[in-house]
């Protein structure tokens, strides 16, 4: 089969589940054309409070998910609420990348940052400071957080991926976790390093 041949398929299967729909929403094709762009409209009014540059788009692939469900043999008792549940879900899943994007990107800024404060080794303050501050974090939580920034990008999925099923955590779990401990020992650090060197200007120590 060429791609021409596949595409006219693609294309006959497209029309099919259409006029599929547009005749489940009115027997008479003008009236059920009618109601496919009136249904039509209401999504993108739902889609636009949540996705206004995409409403369009999502409320066309909504239809498009509903029609395949027809076309599959789904029992549909209502298709104007089945559409809105379509709906729905998408919304979801559009929640859940975001959500995904946003743990990858603070990820991401918690290994340069965690790489670009990691302390000189000819600065004796910063070095204490990072000690007493794993020490005061316990073995568990210090080999934790450890653990989780060591490698590099090669490597790194693969030891995360192994420590979160050694805990019996998901990565997201594990993420979480991490980050916190970061912001806390970075909280910490600086909390030391400051007093150090206030006891320094002041004479003392």
């Amino acid at each position: 089969m060429n791609a021409s041949t596949s595409a006219g398929d693609d294309g006959n299967l497209a029309r099919r589940r259409l006029h599929g729909l547009i005749k489940r929403l009115h027997a008479d094709a003008d009236a059920g054309g009618f109601d496919y762009e009136q249904l039509r409209r209401r999504l993108i009014l739902f889609f636009r409070q949540h996705e206004p540059v995409d409403a369009e788009s999502l409320a066309d692939e909504a239809l498009d998910r509903l029609a395949r469900r027809l076309d599959e043999g789904t029992a549909i008792e209502n298709a104007g609420l089945y559409a809105f549940g379509i709906a729905k879900l998408m919304q979801f899943e559009a929640n859940e990348r975001r959500a995904r994007r946003e743990a990858a990107r603070q990820e991401a800024i918690a290994a340069i940052d965690f790489e670009a404060d990691e302390p000189d080794e000819s600065d004796p303050v910063m070095l204490a400071a990072l000690r007493a501050c794993l020490r005061e974090f316990g073995p568990h939580s210090s080999d934790l957080m450890l653990t989780y920034y060591r490698d590099d990008d090669a490597r790194r999925i693969a030891t995360r991926r192994d420590l979160a099923a050694k805990l019996g955590v998901s990565i997201n779990a594990l993420r979480n976790r991490a980050l916190r401990l970061r912001e806390t020992l970075e909280t910490c650090v600086r909390r030391r390093v400051g007093t150090a060197r206030d006891l320094r200007r002041d004479g003392i120590g």
